[in-house]
């Protein structure tokens, strides 16, 4: 990605590191290593990148000078997102309680903050022109916001499972959410009100997004399924889902079993993502083992999903995409970078 100042340009590779290179000599400048754990979100100028890791801490860097900015706490809930405003001069960081703090990126000074009395926010994204922002929260609902006041405009309810994500049209027209129920749903961004909802096969919708020119919607879901949407010219707002659970051969599991006996209690486990952030492995004795979900990777030329154990032990598993060459779960303690094998899956959905 060219940097704003058009003498960098920056990378990320498998290797979780981001390197600045000068677009003059093609030397590399500035290196920002990363944990196998931790995600990060670049600006769309290519200058600064948010970092969250798996203890919910996250901060914003200046990738240009190496340089952290500031630092901060997020909800323990939040889907990872800390998004740019489309000029990158400003921020949107998620915190740990009840609001939302708007950031000058350059400084990191607080210039809005956000209060949503309904619940801690989930996720935020900015309109195409920076005007408007949209949160959602644990309390089902979203709110859209004015960014020059920091009041809100709008509130989308009727959802009736966890809001995963949100985003507005190109035009700034139209709003879609998504659930973990699978459902789609689309707004009027002016009123508010709902004008449509999208029902496919796949459960627990990970993202939703409007095509640049509005005209098709992209849901993607847990288990790697994608399902595109094509608006009817004739019959506006009417959409027909004109690629049905187009599943990729190497989607993501969403469950999955196998037989432990290196130590008690051994017996047959079986695995469940009961949300985009959470799975559950439950033991034959009825006993319940909950991973929080860090991000995806690649070991050893396979795709999966990094899951660590919530019981303080820095436990981190790998799943293997469906398809991978090697269906074996892998296991090692955080901080380490050999794997070992754990169990082969067995009953994978």
């Amino acid at each position: 990605m060219l940097c704003s100042d058009g003498n960098h340009f920056s990378t990320f590779g498998h290797d979780h590191v981001v390197r600045v290179w000068d677009a003059r000599t093609g030397k590399e400048s500035e290196t920002l290593k990363l944990t196998a754990q931790e995600s990060i979100e670049m600006s769309p100028d290519g200058q600064y990148a948010s970092i969250t890791s798996p203890d919910h801490r996250a901060s914003v860097w200046n990738v240009v000078s190496g340089k952290k900015i500031f630092s901060y706490t997020v909800n323990t809930n939040v889907n990872g997102q800390v998004p740019f405003s489309p000029d990158s001069k400003t921020v949107v960081t998620p915190n740990s309680d009840y609001t939302s703090d708007i950031r000058d990126t350059k400084t990191g000074r607080k210039l809005l903050t956000l209060k949503d009395k309904e619940g801690p926010p989930l996720s935020a994204m900015f309109s195409t022109d920076g005007k408007r922002l949209i949160t959602t929260n644990v309390g089902f609902t979203a709110k859209v916001w004015d960014v020059q006041t920091g009041r809100p405009t709008l509130t989308l309810r009727g959802n009736l499972s966890q809001l995963t994500g949100a985003s507005f049209s190109s035009d700034g027209t139209r709003i879609v959410t998504a659930c973990s129920d699978g459902v789609a749903k689309i707004w009027d961004a002016k009123t508010g009100e709902e004008l449509l909802t999208l029902k496919g096969k796949s459960d627990i919708l990970t993202s939703v997004e409007f095509s640049p020119d509005g005209k098709s919607l992209f849901t993607a879901a847990a288990s790697g399924k994608v399902n595109v949407w094509l608006s009817d010219p004739r019959n506006e707002p009417k959409w027909d889902e004109v690629a049905k659970e187009e599943e990729s051969r190497h989607g993501s599991a969403v469950r999955f079993s196998y037989f432990y006996g290196s130590s008690a209690p051994k017996g047959t486990r079986f695995w469940t993502q009961t949300s985009p952030t959470e799975w559950v492995e439950k033991y034959d004795t009825g006993q319940k083992t909950v991973f929080h979900v860090l991000e995806r990777s690649t070991v050893e030329g396979d795709g999966g999903t990094l899951v660590e154990k919530q019981d303080g032990t820095g436990l981190v598993v790998f799943i293997p995409d469906k398809g991978s060459r090697r269906m074996w779960l892998l296991f090692r303690a955080r901080g380490q970078q050999a794997w070992s094998s754990l169990a082969e899956m067995k009953n994978i959905e």
